[in-house]
């Protein structure tokens, strides 16, 4: 074997095979003994599917108090549809049967794409370093639990990860005017709001990034309009528009408020302070999971989110006959396994560094734009910029229908990928910084890859049902 072949070999395994094998694991594992049954929301998501099986069409009025989901996009029901009609075929209860392995599909294809454009986006990294990246972005608790659970969160995270990647490889490849990825990202991140109103977030990545780079690239290069560019260009993204602004009516027409607020809510700053998005809450290290409403802070709450898990990957069947002294009595929700809640404040405490790097890349993002935008369009930094406001901003919008609820932050399943994306561009900034500086950067950099490792041990640890 060459060394040229010999090292794509070795890059191949540490950079994509070590961390689909870590995170396949823990899918199956997950699938194995989590019950679908059990998901955030699940007999709502169900009662779509079988809307559509039965009458060939979302719920319609007069809805039932429990059918608070009849307003989502229908696609990803659709094709929840087709699968268990065809799964009666030969099975009783295909929904329990063959669902698990369609997740299970979907998770490892998921995981496959972001680990192909880590590999490509930090192709200077070492190949481990690389692997480790792309596991750390996949064994966040927020990923793994929206990966597990029976919803439509996965095909939209599916489609963003693909749109906001190629808007962001295009920028560092400097192919700018290339019509091709411009109309590859309207469909990506056109796709992802025909599963859910989620799919907001990469469409208005998408319409800043045109406005930014279409007046200069797209229109003007020469001096001469390029008309044809500009018409194809403009045409998918007006198209990529429709399935966003169907959801988004047919959400209005259910519920009256096109971000999916149930119920009426008193404004949000009759409710929260200024101090609740300005502060961080550090007694979350004491008990991650213990907090209800009223409690914390925005930043404490998304850090919860991101890094332990808030809701019901513990009511697992698992643990119908777990021993009663190794449970712990967790506030707002089912006792917990002891082992779990010590991986939990662990995991949070590893975490430090992990949302540094997010907070440090996105940092110098921001620096970049400011103090050198030509450079900052060319290296991606404003992708990075843009895709963090469009994101935040989507989910305070959010926030305010449900300003009684202080959990809000989960329903964002997407921000799981935004810290992801943050958490590669910080460790890429890092090591560019540091690779040459001699001895000792790069001890510091081999350091963090002990971080890493440890932060996944522990999340594979925490997420494993039942505890090891």
């Amino acid at each position: 074997m060459s060394r040229t072949l010999r090292a794509k070999f070795v890059d191949f395994c540490l950079a994509v095979l070590l961390p689909l094998l870590i995170v396949g694991a823990l899918q199956v594992n997950n699938h194995l003994y989590y019950d679908l049954h059990i998901s955030y929301d699940m007999p709502q998501h169900l009662d779509n599917t079988y809307s559509i099986m039965r009458t060939g069409q979302m719920p319609q009025p007069p809805l039932t108090p429990y059918q608070y989901e009849a307003h989502q996009a229908p696609l990803f029901y659709v094709f929840s549809a087709w699968i268990l009609l065809a799964g009666e075929q030969v099975s009783p209860d295909p929904f329990r049967e063959y669902m698990p392995a369609v997740l299970f599909v979907l998770a490892m294809l998921w995981s496959l794409i972001v680990i192909l454009a880590i590999r490509q986006g930090l192709r200077r990294l070492p190949p481990l370093l690389r692997g480790l990246v792309a596991t750390v972005v996949l064994v966040f608790p927020m990923n793994t639990r929206m990966t597990v659970m029976y919803g439509n969160d996965v095909p939209v995270v599916l489609f963003a990860t693909l749109g906001i990647f190629t808007l962001w490889f295009m920028c560092r490849s400097n192919r700018l005017t290339d019509r091709t990825l411009w109309v590859r990202a309207a469909a990506l991140c056109g796709l992802a709001g025909a599963f859910k109103v989620n799919g907001i977030v990469p469409i208005g990545v998408y319409g800043v990034m045109l406005m930014l780079v279409g007046g200069i690239a797209l229109w003007r290069q020469g001096g001469q309009i390029r008309w044809r560019s500009t018409l194809i260009v403009g045409a998918v993204s007006l198209l990529m528009m429709i399935p966003i602004s169907l959801n988004l009516l047919n959400t209005v027409y259910y519920i009256g408020n096109p971000v999916g607020a149930t119920t009426p809510q008193r404004p949000m700053w009759e409710v929260v302070g200024t101090n609740f998005f300005t502060s961080f809450d550090t007694s979350i290290f004491d008990m991650p999971f213990a907090f209800g409403n009223g409690e914390r802070s925005y930043w404490s709450l998304q850090y919860v989110t991101l890094h332990s898990d808030y809701y019901n990957h513990w009511n697992s069947r698992a643990y119908e006959s777990y021993p009663a002294e190794l449970m712990m009595p967790m506030p707002h929700r089912v006792p917990m396994p002891i082992a779990h809640v010590a991986d939990g404040k662990q995991l949070q405490f590893l975490a430090v560094p992990i949302t540094g790097l997010m907070l440090f890349g996105w940092g110098y993002a921001v620096y970049r734009v400011m103090r050198f935008p030509r450079r900052a369009m060319l290296d991606g930094s404003v992708v990075v910029v843009v895709f963090a406001v469009v994101a935040q901003a989507a989910q305070w919008i959010r926030f305010s229908g449900h300003a009684e609820i202080r959990a809000a932050v989960i329903h964002a399943r997407y921000q799981g990928f935004l810290y992801g994306f943050l958490f590669m561009v910080g460790v890429l900034t890092l090591y560019r910084l540091l690779a040459q500086r001699g001895k000792i950067a790069r001890q510091l950099i081999w350091l963090l890859a002990g971080v890493l490792l440890a932060y996944i041990f522990i999340a594979v640890r925490f997420m494993w049902l039942p505890p090891l």
